[in-house]
């Protein structure tokens, strides 16, 4: 299995139940769970990025092909990406376009933003169903052994409120919407101020260091985050 930004897995399994009308035919229906999988963020070896996940989700599965069996065509449900464990739901046998996409539209974040679907899914065995994601962010990280962890990094978007990074993966990172510009100030381990403007670019990641000696410059690496692979 190759690694990408993110890939979420929907995993059916089947469950029997007894129909009023024929106590003797079992009716299946299939549980459905979902989980996320392969979350390296950049292409390069020299990136330990990983993405954060969490913040609110929808989740839609739509019946294409809705049967007898079938009360609904369509089932949304906000759920909470920080407990992806402990969601299931039941659907009966059928073809599904199947959709997750999180609900914060902040020009910055703590989590990744994204997109995630499969259509025309067949729910009508046991398995693993693999979702193509997109994601609406790039990422700033900065290494923490590089700075003052009693100041916290920060970026000021143009046209919005100055944001703290975060803290997660032994970087402080922050996720902000593509095509936005911006000022990052952060202070190195020996106390002195820094400052880089910077231009996000969606599905990347843009680490900050400092210039081998050359006090006061920052370096700027982007890093594309992994291509979308299918599940195998």
């Amino acid at each position: 299995m190759k690694k990408q930004i993110l890939t979420f897995c929907v995993i059916a399994l089947a469950y029997f139940s007894c129909s009023k009308e024929h106590i003797s035919l079992p009716k299946a229906s299939y549980n459905i769970s979902i989980k996320a999988i392969g979350n390296d963020a950049a292409t390069e070896s020299s990136s330990s990025w990983e993405q954060v996940l969490g913040g609110n989700a929808t989740i839609t599965f739509d019946a294409k092909y809705p049967s007898d069996t079938m009360t609904v065509s369509s089932i949304t449900h906000t759920i909470d990406l920080g407990k992806l464990s402990t969601y299931q739901w039941k659907l009966f046998p059928g073809k599904y376009d199947i959709t997750l996409a999180t609900a914060d539209d902040a020009v910055v974040s703590n989590y990744v933003r994204f997109s995630a679907s499969n259509t025309g899914v067949n729910i009508n065995t046991d398995g693993v169903i693999g979702m193509d994601v997109d994601a609406s962010d790039g990422v700033i990280t900065i290494k923490r052994t590089l700075l003052d962890t009693t100041v916290s990094p920060t970026f000021k978007p143009a046209g919005a409120a100055v944001a703290n990074l975060s803290n997660a993966n032994g970087y402080a990172y922050l996720y902000v919407k593509g095509s936005t510009s911006g000022q990052l100030v952060f202070t190195s381990a020996e106390g002195d101020v820094y400052k880089a403007d910077i231009t996000v670019v969606a599905k990347s990641q843009f680490d900050a260091s400092l210039k081998t000696n050359s006090k006061g410059q920052v370096v700027i690496q982007s890093y594309p985050f992994h291509p979308k692979t299918n599940v195998q």
